[in-house]
């Protein structure tokens, strides 16, 4: 797992209450899909292997767990909000709120 420097700044930099789910979503990420890199990208954690696939990013109340190429994703898919053409997210307000086995199987589908 190579984590970056500067996604370890940006976690850091978070509030408490967000920095632990930052955290668990950046280890989901890596275990969900081998061979993940990330970097900093547009101001947050961009999550890339062979092309972008996710981010995390930290907002005022909430953190989000973004999947580019969701049109790959084939379940529950009425979970994930946004309207841009490429993108969609899930919003995290507690660690509780983070569907391991679920957004594991939505990342490894993003990342194909």
């Amino acid at each position: 797992m190579p984590f970056s420097e500067e996604v370890n700044e940006y976690i850091n930099a978070a509030p408490v209450k967000y920095r632990i789910i930052l955290s668990e979503l950046r280890n989901l990420i890596h275990e969900a899909v081998d061979g993940t890199d990330e970097v900093i990208k547009e101001g947050f954690p961009v999550f890339t292997k062979n092309r972008d696939f996710s981010y995390i990013r930290l907002h005022k109340h909430h953190v989000t767990l973004g999947f580019y190429n969701f049109t790959n994703i084939t379940e529950q898919t009425e979970k994930l909000k946004g309207s841009d053409e490429t993108k969609r997210h899930v919003k995290l307000k507690k660690v509780e709120d983070i569907d391991h086995e679920l957004f594991s199987r939505w990342l490894k589908q993003v990342a194909e």
